[in-house]
């Protein structure tokens, strides 16, 4: 009689022993799979905002290019007798909003937002003094499908956009020096983002008037 009972209080031990190792090895993969998911989708958000961090910077570049052609063709900007010939470290405001240019750097440095624009393409837009360490609304990145194409842009936004979870500051400071080296822009794009907490992303760049 002893023998035959305790087969029953076997099995069932068994049993339970069976439940308990596959509801660790449930709990293992699942755990497993949502830390890849999430590895992964930090991975993927650092690669868009390094992307976007550096496309700063480029904005940057490719302005101080333009003011390069436009000195060699002595386009003047502004109207009146303000008026000069253009700058390397100038970018113009907004079109077509606009009669004149803004200096890039300044004593203090100033920040500013990259706003891309269908018809105008790139241009930048004044912030606040620095340090760029608040991110207003205006920085948050949109992606937005405008005539057929898709962009992200800054700032402005039409109707048929959406934001994502990405925002961008430029920084840019004019350093002067008495080197033979020149002037020079210290340009830094910083870009942030919530992912499991704030994440941040930084490139920098150091621009000379070299032509």
């Amino acid at each position: 009689m002893h023998l035959a009972s305790s087969k029953p209080a076997q099995t069932l031990l068994e049993a339970v022993l069976a439940i308990g190792v596959i509801l660790v090895a449930t709990i293992s993969a699942t755990t497993l799979i949502v830390t890849t998911i999430s590895a992964g989708q930090s991975s993927e958000d650092k690669i868009v905002a390094a992307n976007l961090a550096r496309e700063g910077v480029e904005i940057v570049r490719g302005i101080r290019d333009s003011n390069w052609i436009k000195r060699a063709q002595n386009v003047v900007d502004g109207t009146g007798a303000g008026a000069t010939t253009t700058r390397w470290d100038d970018t113009s405001l907004p079109p077509p909003s606009h009669d004149g240019y803004v200096s890039l750097g300044n004593a203090t440095g100033k920040c500013y937002f990259a706003v891309y624009d269908i018809n105008y393409g790139w241009f930048l837009t004044e912030g606040s003094a620095m340090p760029c360490t608040t991110f207003p609304s205006e920085a948050r990145i949109n992606q937005v499908t405008d005539a057929g194409q898709t962009y992200l842009t800054s700032q402005s936004c039409p109707s048929v956009c959406s934001p994502t979870k990405f925002s961008r500051m430029i920084s840019i400071q004019l350093v002067s020096t008495d080197t033979n080296a020149g002037d020079y822009l210290d340009v830094r794009s910083t870009v942030i983002w919530n992912n499991h907490g704030d994440k941040t992303y930084v490139a920098t760049e150091r621009l000379y008037d070299w032509r």
